[in-house]
């Protein structure tokens, strides 16, 4: 592979090249994600208490009590746990090949825990699900495999 090789993502039949809308929506996907955990990186840094009441309107009283119990005895730790886990899914979705794909199904995963939080985290996560499932499919034909955009490969 020389060193103008890209990869270039088409179709498993090779016959079209991969939606340019679709690389868009997964760079701002990942983008979100990396803005999300700076978020967190500056809550934990600056205002861990901030995370207090962040389960209190949680349906099941187990996620209150554990939020309550564990996450709030070290909101710190906790807090800079929550932001790698988003930069980890931010960096898979911004990935080539596999790895987006892997990104993809922490994020929808991601999601569905945030609804444990509460009716009103619905409003957010249901789009957002609606979003990644749809690029998850839509991800899972490309064909990832190195290919030569010219150049010498010596």
């Amino acid at each position: 592979m020389s060193a103008t090789s890209a990869f270039i993502m088409t179709d498993r039949r090779g016959s079209r090249p991969a939606n340019r809308r679709m690389l868009a929506a997964c760079r701002a996907v990942g983008a979100l994600f990396l803005v999300s955990a700076g978020i967190h990186i500056g809550i934990a840094s600056a205002g861990p208490q901030t995370y207090r009441h962040f389960a209190d309107q949680s349906p099941i009283p187990l996620v209150q009590n554990l939020w309550s119990d564990v996450f709030m005895a070290h909101p710190t730790a906790w807090g800079f746990a929550v932001a790698i886990g988003e930069l980890v899914i931010g960096l898979l979705i911004l990935s080539a090949g596999r790895w987006l794909q892997w990104g993809l199904a922490a994020a929808i995963g991601f999601h569905v825990a945030l609804m444990l939080f509460g009716f009103g985290f619905w409003l957010w996560s249901l789009p957002m699900l609606a979003v990644l499932i749809a690029m998850f499919v839509a991800t899972a034909n490309l064909d990832y495999s190195p290919r030569s955009q010219g150049g010498d490969s010596s």
